[in-house]
């Protein structure tokens, strides 16, 4: 095991040098054109309810100061709901899916840091999941427009950890779920820059 976190620590070290080389070099355009892909951890820090969700992200850098993308979440923590089911009052878990599309705008940068503006438009289905002799049950379409300001910092040139803070709209969707899903929301994420990653791996 120690050696496992060794060898990491190495190949980091070895990878951050190198990226960190090419930054310093006078060919370098790592402003734009870049793909990217983020996971992040949104929560909502004012209901009592915690509604973690976990997003994928793919994207592209379109220029020096925008970037657009798409994207996956699925909600991580168990809500338990009190609901009806054939007459029958029983407790049921919430499941909710969507996906979305993303565009953000740079608001102010530098060297190893940025400010951004994202909002992002989601689009999916929720659901209560009560015992199994039910049944999946009450199947709702649901959106989400989600503005946010977000700060990023880059650990080393290819990988950024960032937070924001911002508010989470649900213009459609299970009534009964709006006080848990619409609230504002922090969240955490980590951005690799595909393209950075296999410039360092792969050059020569």
């Amino acid at each position: 095991m120690k050696a496992h976190k060794y060898l990491t620590v190495l190949v980091f070290a070895v990878l951050g040098g190198r990226c960190f080389a090419q930054v310093a070099g006078p060919d370098n355009d790592s402003s734009a054109h870049r793909f990217f892909f983020t996971i992040d951890y949104r929560n909502s820090f004012i209901r009592s309810t915690d509604a973690h969700v976990i997003g994928f992200r793919f994207g592209r850098e379109v220029s020096k100061n925008f970037r657009i993308g798409v994207g996956y979440h699925f909600l991580n923590s168990e809500i338990i709901k009190t609901t009806a089911f054939d007459n029958v009052i029983t407790n049921a878990q919430v499941r909710l899916r969507y996906g979305s599309i993303s565009a953000e705008y740079v608001l102010l940068s530098g060297t190893f840091w940025q400010l951004s503006a994202p909002v992002a438009l989601g689009a999916g289905e929720s659901a209560f999941i009560p015992p199994a002799i039910y049944g999946i049950q009450e199947k709702h379409f649901t959106m989400f427009v989600e503005p946010a300001l977000t700060f990023q910092y880059n650990l080393i040139p290819f990988i950024g950890l960032g937070t924001g803070i911002g508010y989470r709209f649900m213009p459609a969707g299970d009534n009964s779920l709006r006080s848990t899903f619409e609230t504002p929301v922090y969240d955490f994420k980590i951005k690799i820059l595909l393209d950075d990653v296999i410039e360092v791996l792969f050059s020569k």
